[in-house]
């Protein structure tokens, strides 16, 4: 890196609002490492002082122009949408940049609510990529699409093979729509877009990309290598300086321009014709001779020379590629027909309401013709989307070259250090390109350490805030732990008899391209430490066996009420702020945090009795018992359920020297340790206990098999 890239990048760390603020932990005062910047971004000084000198003292509802104030607004925003665009790569003629509400979730339902007015999405299939969030998947359930799940990449990204093949078999569906993540929130795996691009575009689908884990890392463009998305989605709250953004969906203008009279919109790629027609002509006339009809014969019979042969075949050939093409243009037609919905309708926005008519009568009303009032009803969130603006300003200036140049160094030494200790369990496939994203499991001989500890342990020792949980990627998350529908089916049973802590998960965090060196060794060496040390703590902490959540038994220092923060309100004072961000020795506040919990590991491992202060594991409450009896099941099989480390646990271990004779359900992916454990239980097994722990789900949904299957299964 350059001198000056360097003065940026520590610039930028120093800028981040709350960085190293000190917070109180039951260990005592930490100074704050925030980690979490895939689940959300942080703000910055300069971008919220900006906006509160110079933009805040203008503001006005956009849906006037009369005003100066009013129109001050509506060209700001109208230049932040315009900028954005040209930051995506959109085609002002082609492309709409929608600001929505919700992050990403709100882009994809206002795009999914867009089809749903132009199709029957029930006759729809959608091929959704092996590492979609929530937002993009759950959706697309409730659309009532068929959906179908495309394999990962033997070294990342999307089985192109497998996707081929699944486009292959729906061929002859009215409506084909790809939606992919561009990188997991998960494992920061990512995809190449172009090569599934094309492939969904052979097809006649639609190709629809979520940036959500991706946009403020990698180059985002609708028209990358030539080939055009019909839309993406991302959510800027994740970029530096994004809190306080909407979320943004950047669309083909022909997927929300109102209908000609034949019900068409004008320019909508089309899913029955042009390259997939070619494709399924191939696909059909491959049948060899059988595929000849008629009159080829008597050529056949007729031409007995070579050119005469060779003249035959290319007419046998051309006539029928000419009546394949015909047959498949009809039949794709009439399908695309049977799925189309009425043109009346389709001019209606999504969410219908302030700013999105032209015209209002008692009886009668009209939309607007453009696109970006008619969609975005209501006052929209104006200093978002000049924030969202600016926040894409400060990524162009950091280059996208170098950002990715230097994400790629970060997730090679982090991935090393971490990969190396036995007791880590990375993720992923450590082959695969990837963002400097991680999610890991602690092992403890055949078990782990739940993520909820882990998460805990990590913000009370050293002040690091990560994140614990399935990441609301739950399908990826199923496929990372290698869950069989059996084992799947008990797990939902025993969520519904409230044994919310055995749910599955992991811990999260990333390394951002602007912390220092010692900061970024600093949190591989807390992470390393908790593998090492970890186990000991548990009995220091309190779990909610009705939520999984851990607390530290000796009283955890208060978090601060909103009273509080209502008091300067209630008084109209300023709240009390210092003018210079004090200066942190970074390297002294880490050595101290690492010596301090040396120093309790020691105690904990020298001491444990008065440490700990707990009776003998005999009085305590067991969580494997709870489970049993919550499963209404007391069959020692049951025990494999509770697949990490608790108290009475630790407790025998350190007292008696007796180790857990429980082995997770849960096998992580990639890791040889894990893969040497022997099996906690058979799929025989599995069904026995299925049959026995088995609850109705009054709530669960699923999307798999007939009606009538799903009712007898219990879902609804």
């Amino acid at each position: 890196m350059s001198t000056d890239q360097v003065a940026l990048l520590q610039r930028l760390g120093a800028s981040e609002m709350g960085d190293m603020d000190v917070i109180a932990t039951p260990f005592g005062e930490r100074h704050l490492v925030y980690a979490d910047y895939v689940a959300s971004g942080r703000s910055v000084d300069f971008i919220e002082a900006t906006i509160a000198q110079k933009m805040l003292p203008l503001y006005a509802n956009t849906h006037t122009e009369t005003s100066h104030c009013g129109h001050q607004m509506n060209q700001w925003r109208t230049q932040a949408r315009e900028y954005i665009a040209s930051q995506v790569g959109a085609d002002p003629a082609a492309d709409v940049v929608l600001f929505t509400g919700a992050g990403c979730t709100g882009a994809i339902n206002l795009l999914v609510g867009r089809l749903a007015r132009l199709y029957k999405l029930s006759r729809a299939v959608v091929f959704m990529g092996p590492y979609e969030h929530h937002s993009n998947d759950l959706v697309w359930r409730e659309s009532g699409a068929k959906i179908v799940r495309i394999r990962p990449g033997k070294g990342g990204g999307v089985d192109l093979t497998h996707l081929k093949h699944c486009l292959e078999k729906f061929r002859r569906r009215a409506l084909l729509i790809g939606t992919f993540s561009a990188a997991s929130n998960i494992t920061g795996i990512t995809t190449e877009t172009v090569p599934v691009t094309q492939l969904l575009k052979s097809y006649g689908a639609l190709a629809l990309w979520d940036y959500a884990a991706a946009a403020p890392y990698m180059p985002i463009d609708m028209h990358e290598g030539g080939v055009a998305k019909d839309a993406i989605f991302f959510s800027v709250h994740k970029f530096l300086g994004g809190p306080g953004t909407p979320g943004v969906l950047v669309v083909k203008r022909s997927l929300f321009t109102q209908p000609t009279r034949s019900g068409v919109p004008p320019t909508t790629p089309s899913p029955c014709t042009g390259a997939s027609a070619a494709s399924d002509s191939a696909h059909t006339s491959s049948g060899g001779p059988e595929s000849s009809e008629g009159g080829s014969s008597e050529l056949d019979a007729t031409n007995t020379s070579r050119t005469g042969t060779s003249s035959s075949t290319t007419t046998n050939t051309q006539l029928s590629a000419r009546n394949t093409t015909l047959h498949s243009t009809v039949v794709r037609g009439v399908r695309k027909a049977m799925a189309k919905k009425t043109a009346k309708m389709n001019d209606v926005p999504v969410v219908p309401g302030g700013g999105t008519v032209f015209l209002v009568s008692r009886r009668t009303h009209q939309y607007v013709d453009d696109i970006a009032e008619r969609e975005e009803g209501g006052t929209p969130d104006i200093v978002g989307a000049l924030r969202a603006a600016m926040v894409f300003q400060l990524k162009a200036t950091l280059g996208v070259a170098f950002l990715e140049s230097q994400e790629h160094a970060i997730a090679t030494r982090v991935q090393t250090s971490l990969g190396s200790h036995p007791n880590i369990v990375l993720l992923g496939d450590p082959s695969a390109p990837r963002l400097p994203t991680f999610s890991f499991l602690i092992r403890h001989e055949t078990l782990f350490l739940h993520p909820q500890f882990v998460s805990r342990l990590l913000s009370d020792l050293f002040g690091i805030q990560s994140r614990s949980g399935c990441a609301c990627a739950g399908p990826y998350g199923a496929l990372l732990f290698q869950m069989p529908d059996e084992l799947a089916h008990i797990l939902f049973s025993l969520m519904q008899r409230k044994a919310l802590f055995i749910k599955p998960g992991f811990t999260r965090l990333n390394f951002p391209v602007y912390w220092s060196g010692e900061r970024e060794a600093f949190v591989v060496d807390a992470i390393r430490f908790v593998a090492d040390h970890g186990w000991r703590f548990v009995p220091l902490y309190d779990q909610c066996l009705s939520t999984g959540v851990y607390t530290y038994r000796g009283g955890a220092p208060e978090l601060t009420p909103l009273t509080d923060i209502f008091a300067d309100l209630a008084s109209f004072t300023m709240p009390a702020t210092t003018t210079t961000k004090p200066v942190v020795d970074e390297a002294s506040v880490f050595a101290r945090a690492m010596g301090s919990a040396r120093g309790l590991a020691s105690e904990l491992k020298a001491a444990p009795r008065s440490r700990y202060s707990l009776p003998d594991p005999e009085y305590l409450v067991d969580p494997v018992e709870v489970l049993k009896e919550l499963a209404g099941c007391k069959h020692e099989n049951m025990r494999h359920f509770c697949w990490f480390l608790t108290s009475h646990d630790v407790l025998r271990k350190v007292f008696k020297n007796v180790t857990p004779d429980r082995v997770s359900v849960f096998r992580p992916l990639f890791n040889n340790m894990v893969s040497r454990w022997p099996a906690a239980l058979t799929t025989k097994e599995l069904k026995a206990l299925n049959k026995v722990a088995y609850m109705e789900a009054d709530k669960v949904h699923s999307i798999y098999g007939p009606r009538i299957v799903q009712k007898l299964m219990g879902f609804k």
